[in-house]
């Protein structure tokens, strides 16, 4: 029953992913460098905006590489909450924009529907003691919280461009306690698997994911109502878990440099909210946090 109602979701938020990704790319790729007040800072951002540009296009846009030093709205980033394969439909024209917002939050309320099956699934294999199954709902959880946010920043963010306005501080006052509520229930669950086995360890992996992952979208959602400091600090946290994470043992090779680049975007991102938000020490240490390890990861490991 899981599997039947996970592939009906994921087959009905295509159809909403296939109308965001049949546009050109290359031309919504933006690392927001006009948000950035420091002028060594804009002026990489810049660069490495032109370049990437650049290379997708060389590329029919096959490459997209990633922004940098940039702006909270940025696009595309390393994180997973802002990546490549996740187009960023508020940047599209008013009327495709408006079509796509009418799909997206009919299929909101469906997703909702489906995490909550996948969220209870996990639970019970977890309590279970069910590594395995529960390792299966929980990326399919995972996958669903993804969708779920690009959903949803999409609309807040399409929403305050299509009226000309700010995003929502009511909106997003909502989901902010609910961001909060599920980093907490992910942090338990986590704690709650107490086994040595490389099935719970692998679990363990997923659901660490998950809560960075969420705080990720907390550091987001603040930056959006202009609350830079406070999404500056989320973003410090989130940073630092990752970079615990990196030094997990039992971590593939591949798993470790995950950590590592997400370490360096969510640095990145310290830095330039502490900027917006005037607290210029604050930003060279989360700036040159983020340089220490894109040049050297294994300082990580230390």
């Amino acid at each position: 029953m899981f599997y039947r109602i996970f592939i009906i979701a994921v087959m009905a938020l295509s159809a909403v992913e296939s109308s965001a990704q049949a546009v050109n790319q290359c031309a919504l790729i933006q690392c927001d460098c006009a948000a950035i007040n420091q002028g060594t800072w804009r002026n990489s951002c810049e660069t490495r905006e032109r370049n990437i540009k650049a290379r997708c296009n060389a590329s029919g846009g096959e490459r997209v590489s990633a922004c940098t030093i940039a702006g909270a709205s940025a696009w595309p980033l390393t994180l997973q909450t802002v990546s490549a394969e996740r187009t960023p439909t508020f940047l599209l024209d008013e009327d495709p924009l408006d079509n796509w917002m009418d799909e997206a939050n009919s299929q909101l309320d469906a997703l909702n529907f489906q995490m909550a099956s996948s969220r209870d699934w996990t639970i019970g294999k977890l309590q279970e003691a069910s590594w395995s199954q529960a390792i299966v709902s929980a990326v399919a959880w995972r996958d669903q919280l993804r969708n779920e946010w690009w959903l949803t920043s999409n609309s807040l963010r399409g929403e305050a461009k299509l009226d000309e306005d700010p995003v929502d501080e009511d909106r997003v006052a909502e989901l902010l306690p609910n961001v909060d509520a599920r980093i907490a229930e992910l942090r338990r669950l986590r704690e709650a698997v107490n086994n040595p086995g490389a099935e719970a360890f692998a679990l363990i992996n997923v659901l660490s994911s998950m809560e960075i992952e969420q705080l990720q979208v907390k550091a987001q959602l603040l930056a959006m109502i202009a609350q830079y400091e406070p999404s500056a600090e989320v973003w410090q946290q989130v940073a630092r878990r990752s970079e615990g994470l990196f030094r997990q043992s039992g971590l593939t090779p591949n798993e470790q440099r995950r950590a590592a680049i997400d370490a360096v975007a969510e640095h990145y991102q310290a830095a330039t909210a502490f900027d917006r938000a005037g607290n210029q020490r604050a930003a060279l240490v989360a700036f040159d946090r983020a340089e220490e390890i894109k040049a050297n990861p294994m300082v990580l490991a230390e």
